[in-house]
C-alpha cells in the first residue's frame, strides 16, 4: 500500500516543516510548539495516505473541523499504542474514545476527508 520512496520523500517533508516553520512569529513571543507540530504531522499523514495533504498549516487559524479531526486522530494514535504496547493481552483493552464513539468519529473523518480531499 506505501511505497518506501513516499515515506522518504524528504521534499514533501520540507514543505510541511517550513510552512510550520513560517507560523512561527518572528518576534520572540511564546508560542505552542505542540499544536503546530501535530498540524505538521496531521498534514504530512494525510499526503502520505491519500496522495494529497489537508493543509491545516495554510489557514491563519485551524477551523472547528481541523482541530477535531486532530482530537480524533490522536485518540485513534493513543489507542493504537495502547494495543502496542499491551501485545497479546491487548484483548482486554476496553476501548478508548476513538473506539466507544466509533460511527460519529468515522462521519466525522468521512466528512472532512471528503469536502477537503475533493
Amino acid at each position: 500500500m506505501f511505497a518506501r520512496a513516499q515515506s522518504s520523500d524528504f521534499t514533501a517533508l520540507d514543505v510541511h516543516m517550513n510552512r510550520m516553520m513560517g507560523r512561527i512569529p518572528k518576534d520572540g513571543s511564546t508560542v505552542e510548539l505542540q499544536a503546530l507540530l501535530k498540524f505538521m504531522f496531521l498534514d504530512r499523514s494525510t499526503q502520505v495516505i491519500f496522495g494529497e495533504s489537508i493543509d491545516t498549516l495554510l489557514v491563519e487559524s485551524p477551523d472547528a473541523l481541523s482541530n477535531e479531526l486532530l482530537k480524533t486522530f490522536d485518540a485513534a494514535l493513543r489507542g493504537l499504542g495502547k494495543r502496542i504496547l499491551l501485545g497479546k493481552l491487548r484483548i482486554l483493552f476496553s476501548g478508548t474514545d476513538f473506539t466507544i464513539n466509533y460511527p460519529p468519529k468515522f462521519t466525522l473523518l468521512w466528512t472532512i476527508m471528503s469536502t477537503r480531499l475533493s
